[in-house]
């Protein structure tokens, strides 16, 4: 079973991300901010990351620079508002895989996940 985690200090976002991928067979934890990310970090392996850059506590790229380090395989994925463009030479000067700009597509984040 695939594993996701979901960070983002939108409850409504991560709750409905949520129950989709939970839905289509995925293991999913959701962190509303860094702290919590990390914590989650601490007995969960993400396969794949949505991570949200501006977090309440913290900036997302501390988590992203740390997700790098100890799980250089996993997928991760910004999910943001602060940028318009989603491209991978942009994701890749971040150290993540794809941006995606929110609002988001549930179809958009689908393919984003499996592709």
């Amino acid at each position: 079973m695939p594993r996701l985690l979901i960070v983002d200090d939108e409850a409504d976002i991560c709750e409905f991300t949520r129950e989709y991928f939970q839905a289509h067979g995925y293991d999913v934890c959701c962190a509303l901010s860094g702290s919590d990310a990390f914590l989650v970090l601490s007995y969960f392996t993400p396969d794949v990351v949505l991570l949200d850059i501006k977090l309440p506590d913290m900036s997302g790229r501390l988590i992203l620079k740390y997700l790098r380090r100890r799980y250089p395989n996993t997928k991760i994925i910004i999910i943001t508002g602060l940028l318009r463009a989603c491209d991978t030479e942009k994701a890749n000067t971040f150290g993540a895989d794809l941006i995606l700009s929110k609002p988001l597509s549930i179809s958009d984040l689908r393919e984003a996940v499996a592709g």
